[in-house]
């Protein structure tokens, strides 16, 4: 009995580390990403139905549908706008809206 009850808490516990290293993983993702080299995420939150949403401390904010759209800004942003981050990005449902911090818009369909 004692080993079912050990196995279910670690079971447990081994779950909450992986959402609290997602968790983690993403924060330090979007600081790059999102915000560049020139600022830091100012708040970062997710929601129940996976949204995140990011504000940098030089005001710029970002709202992330799920987390394949983070996978998908990092590319974006290393092919677009060199590494340098987003001004603004915008999911559409059938597009993404971007500026990176040279100025320059795109608007890549899905």
């Amino acid at each position: 009995m004692s080993n079912v009850l050990g196995l279910a808490i670690a079971m447990t516990v081994s779950g909450c580390g992986a959402t609290f290293d997602d968790h983690a993983d993403d924060y330090v993702n979007l600081g790059f990403d999102l915000c560049g080299s020139t600022a830091k995420v100012h708040t970062f939150a997710r929601s129940k139905n996976g949204r995140m949403r990011i504000s940098c401390d030089d005001n710029r904010y970002f709202l992330l549908h799920n987390h394949d759209t983070l996978a998908y800004a990092n590319e974006l942003n290393g092919v677009y706008c060199l590494g340098k981050g987003f001004s603004t990005f915008r999911e559409r449902h059938n597009a993404y809206s971007f500026e990176c911090l040279d100025r320059k818009r795109f608007h890549i369909p899905k």
